[in-house]
């Protein structure tokens, strides 16, 4: 988990509260003025803090923010410190086409100036490289005999507990059966690395973490959580059905929280063994800006597309506690475990696509998924209606 600081004009607010939520969904701790600075704090004494504090400082360019002398001390500094202490990344990021500031030329910016999918996914890859290197480099300066003896131990520790998560739902899993599904000949060349009696290689971690849809970050290095996705964000969700039809799932589960924000994610069965989910999840609720509105007629024209395309049989929905649901989206938990042990097949998914209520059920959807689901079908149903004429 990285230390993200953004600097920003106030003008650029709306901007910015969706790039913070999509790090902060990324794994990454974000600092914000709006965030962390309290009523009657010192707002200068706050934003040094802030910036003393963080790895890296993203810089928001835009016509607002080129003119503003706040946020040109809050980069400048971080500038002089990537500099000179080796110690603050800076990652300037184009929100709006603008005159770059001099020093900021030389930086690779990402580009959200066209496609907010592009430039987070841009940004979200360069602090996941810039991490992925500090750890490298800080295993290469630590490789004593103690130090190696407390590596295998830790990784060790790492695959028993993805054991421990699969057997949650798998209760006959065993390293046999890993080993099998990964095609090794023998159940000893798995066994020796959960008995941490010898180093595994990267290559053979990445092997694992793909067979098994296990986070390689993680499991190298014990950054973030086991399961967390590395799928790539997008803002709306109709744009991930070519990454859907890519990997042909065995069944999609469009997953719901309990909350009265109903957030919903989707997760893939790909085998037995293998699940992922996407990381942006979407409100379905009345829990939403004009953005927000616009994501749930996608999440609708995703369901609709997956059906005209033969997907159909293959999806079913779920409707968890929030605190599974978090769990599923931090990575936290097996996938399986959501899908399959807690709760039925419950199609709300399929009922939230009959926006028109010609289903003869429809007389009690609000009684059965409540007033958020019919917000949403409303939702839809006006993108719908507009789209006629």
């Amino acid at each position: 988990m990285a230390k993200v600081f953004i600097s920003h004009s106030s003008k650029d607010k709306e901007f910015v509260r969706m790039l913070a939520n999509d790090i902060t969904e990324a794994g990454h701790k974000v600092w914000r003025d709006e965030w962390e600075i309290k009523v009657g704090e010192c707002i200068v004494t706050g934003i040094e803090k802030g910036l003393s504090e963080s790895e890296y400082v993203i810089i928001v360019l835009s016509p607002n923010s080129v003119l503003s002398g706040w946020v040109e001390r809050e980069w400048k500094s971080a500038y002089w410190s990537e500099i000179h202490k080796k110690k603050i990344i800076v990652l300037p990021v184009l929100y709006k086409k603008c005159e770059i500031p001099q020093l900021l030329r030389t930086k690779k910016y990402a580009n959200f100036s066209e496609k907010y999918d592009v430039g987070l996914n841009e940004l979200i890859e360069s602090i996941h490289t810039f991490e992925l290197n500090k750890k490298e480099e800080f295993s290469g300066l630590n490789s004593d005999k103690n130090y190696r003896k407390q590596t295998v131990t830790d990784i060790s520790e790492r695959f028993n507990h993805i054991l421990k998560l699969m057997k949650q739902w798998y209760q006959d899993c065993s390293v046999g059966k890993l080993a099998e599904i990964m095609g090794l000949e023998k159940w000893s060349d798995l066994s020796k690395y959960f008995n941490g009696q010898e180093e595994p290689t990267f290559g053979f971690m990445e092997k694992f973490c793909d067979y098994f849809g296990v986070n390689v970050n993680w499991l190298k290095f014990g950054d973030g959580k086991p399961y967390r996705s590395t799928e790539y964000i997008v803002l709306f969700a109709l744009n991930y059905y070519e990454r859907i039809r890519e990997l042909q799932p065995k069944f999609i589960y469009f997953v719901k929280s309990k909350s009265k924000e109903c957030e919903t994610a989707i997760v893939l069965e790909i085998e037995e063994y293998k699940y992922i989910y996407f990381p942006k999840y979407y409100h379905i609720s009345s829990y939403v800006g004009s953005t927000g509105r616009e994501q749930i007629f996608s999440f609708y024209q995703l369901i609709k597309k997956l059906e005209h395309n033969g997907f159909y049989n293959k999806c079913s929905g779920r409707i968890v506690e929030h605190k599974l649901f978090v769990d599923l989206i931090t990575g936290s938990v097996f996938p399986g475990v959501v899908c399959n042990r807690y709760g039925f097949n419950e199609p709300w998914w399929d009922d939230f696509t009959d926006v028109y209520h010609e289903y003869p059920i429809a007389k009690e959807y609000e009684k059965r998924h409540g007033k958020e689901f019919i917000y949403a079908q409303r939702t839809v149903r006006g993108f719908l209606d507009r789209n006629k004429y």
